[in-house]
């Protein structure tokens, strides 16, 4: 069932803009995580989907995207043409190399729109020397265009046999990210941790990045997955001494299918996740 027609109807009515949302206050950026299922050539053909993923990721100011499987890696440019097409805005990328361990890669991406934040030529894939990662997270440091706000992002989507494993050892990540990029100690891990149902225990409360030091914006009782189940599968930390003076408190799960008024089949050609966010001050920054 295509939904496209359905948008078109709602702008049309008056009752739905190609951006609803507002633009960000200026002292703020909205930084966001959405795993996107399976995105690749297929679903790029698919010009209903790519409309709603169009308007729903133009409203971030960045936004770490899992699960890219596209070999030919012409799908994400892709979208980020449909994106500053269909916009006043203007979108960029930076993208990880294509990781696992098996046939079935993944990449990593970073969205971002280069009016209010800025790229500092700084990525990379952490050093997994223990093979603890199906998929090595991706790094990447960033800035805000305007005010003083510099940080680091962490892009994970953790295998769901081995969440567990891959949490606990984000802290190493942190670290590392930490100690490579000079001058910034924001670091922000965000993405699909698969951190809930029998994938992970939320009272798994050891130290590291599960432990009293860190801020989990995505508490364990939200639910981030299209599924009837409740889950908070994907998640946005971060250390709590080091960069909660730039954090305001605030985080949305972008419920697309309601937003959108589309049925459980419709919403699942976008995705199985829901697409989550946290905004951050720019002007607080001091480290």
């Amino acid at each position: 069932m295509k939904f496209k027609p359905l948008i078109a109807s709602l702008i049309a009515a008056g009752m739905f803009s190609l951006y609803s949302c507002s633009e960000q206050p200026s002292n703020t950026i909205n930084i966001g995580s959405f795993n996107t299922h399976i995105f690749g050539k297929s679903k790029v053909k698919k010009q209903d989907v790519m409309s709603v993923f169009a308007d729903m990721l133009a409203q971030y100011d960045i936004v770490a995207i899992q699960e890219i499987r596209d070999k030919s890696m012409t799908s994400l440019p892709r979208l980020i043409e449909q994106i500053n097409d269909s916009s006043d805005k203007n979108f960029d990328y930076v993208v990880s190399p294509r990781l696992g361990r098996t046939s079935s890669k993944e990449q990593y991406a970073f969205i971002y729109n280069t009016r209010t934040i800025e790229y500092t030529e700084d990525s990379f894939v952490w050093p997994d020397s223990r093979d603890i990662f199906e998929r090595e997270p991706f790094i990447a440091q960033f800035r805000a265009r305007f005010g003083k706000l510099d940080f680091i992002l962490v892009n994970v989507h953790t295998k769901p046999d081995d969440a567990t494993a891959e949490i606990l050892a984000l802290e190493q990540v942190v670290k590392y990210a930490d100690n490579h990029i000079k001058d910034d100690d924001d670091v922000i891990v965000l993405g699909d941790f698969n951190a809930d149902g029998t994938y992970f225990s939320e009272q798994n409360n050891q130290t590291g990045i599960r432990g009293s030091d860190y801020i989990w914006v995505i508490g364990d009782d939200q639910d981030t997955n299209l599924a009837a189940s409740v889950y908070a599968y994907d998640r946005i930390v971060f250390q709590d001494a080091l960069t909660s003076e730039d954090y305001t408190g605030e985080f949305e799960i972008f419920r697309f299918d309601s937003e959108y008024s589309l049925d459980k089949d419709q919403a699942k050609r976008v995705s199985d996740h829901y697409p989550i966010s946290t905004r951050f001050y720019i002007n607080r920054d001091s480290d």
